[in-house]
């Protein structure tokens, strides 16, 4: 009986954890935008990344975190990259 206690509440806790981290990479997909809407220039990854505070990552794979969301904004149709300067802007601005 107190087994199936433990079960069902690591399973809740497993489920909020989950519910968080979603919630988690909303916000920084967020957070991403909006810097992208307050410079209508546009902005690099590493720009995105480092007014954020997460440009960072193990040896060999800074900027990833940044740049994954950008990429997840991208195929949401939220933002675009030029290829040419590299600059990310939001599609609201264009």
């Amino acid at each position: 009986m107190a087994e199936d206690r433990s079960k069902v509440y690591l399973d809740q806790v497993l489920m909020d954890n989950r519910q968080w981290a979603r919630e988690a990479v909303a916000v920084l997909k967020a957070c991403v935008l909006r810097e992208l809407l307050f410079q209508p220039q546009g902005l690099r990854n590493v720009d995105v990344g480092i007014n954020l505070g997460i440009y960072f990552g193990h040896e060999g794979h800074v900027g990833h975190i940044s740049r994954s969301l950008l990429a997840e904004l991208e195929s949401e149709g939220k933002v675009t990259q030029d290829k040419d300067t590299k600059l990310w802007k939001a599609v609201l601005l264009q």
